[in-house]
């Protein structure tokens, strides 16, 4: 899951940390729009990645907090991720 899907692997590994239920992996369930299957994976608590995820949360959040604006993720105004954000103006502004 973490190859394929990094920001959900990142978001189970943090729900796993924070609830204190890094013992069991965690059952992960996606449901396909098209036809409504499902798919069920169990998920292993990585702790690397859970720090490695707080770790970034907390140095976005110093930055925010100094009024620092981080690297984009694009050089790309039109980037699909950056026309869906809603800072976007903000990130691109001159």
């Amino acid at each position: 899951m973490a190859k394929t899907y990094p920001q959900y692997a990142a978001q189970v590994a943090l729900y796993q940390l924070h609830l204190g239920v890094d013992r069991h992996p965690a059952v992960f369930t996606a449901t396909c729009a098209d036809d409504c299957r499902r798919l069920h994976i169990l998920v292993p608590f990585d702790t690397e990645l859970a720090a490695t995820t707080v770790q970034r949360a907390q140095l976005i959040i110093e930055a925010t907090q100094r009024g620092e604006l981080l690297p984009r993720m694009t050089d790309d105004p039109n980037n699909w991720r950056c026309r869906l954000c809603g800072h976007r103006e903000r990130c691109w502004r001159p």
